[in-house]
């Protein structure tokens, strides 16, 4: 505890402590590890579908957003359309009146 050391000075590596696990263990764990490979490769093939979702879903939501903004610009058209209507109606009114003896 008190040992003084320079800085950048290896020490060897050494177990910090025994390990808990039997020799048994080890085998059943190395022999999952063997049995499960398809799990393995299940998962990697998951992940990849994982990314190959969430890329297209940005797409979709990509889309999803132009869509809106077209959807916008098609409102505000029709409120121009109307506003038009309206001043032809009251342009029509107007001709009407004049035209009425």
């Amino acid at each position: 505890m008190g040992e003084r050391r320079r800085v950048g000075e290896t020490e060897a590596k050494r177990p910090l402590a025994k390990p808990d696990i039997d020799g048994r263990a080890v085998e059943w764990i190395s022999k999952m590890e063997w049995e499960c490979d398809d799990w393995i490769n299940l998962a990697r093939v998951m992940y990849k579908c994982r990314v190959y979702v969430n890329t297209v879903m940005v797409h979709v939501n990509t889309v999803m957003v132009h869509v809106n903004t077209v959807m916008v610009h098609v409102s505000t058209v029709m409120v121009h359309v109307n506003t038009v209507m309206v001043h032809v109606n009251t342009v029509m009114v107007h001709v009407n009146t004049v035209m009425v003896p």
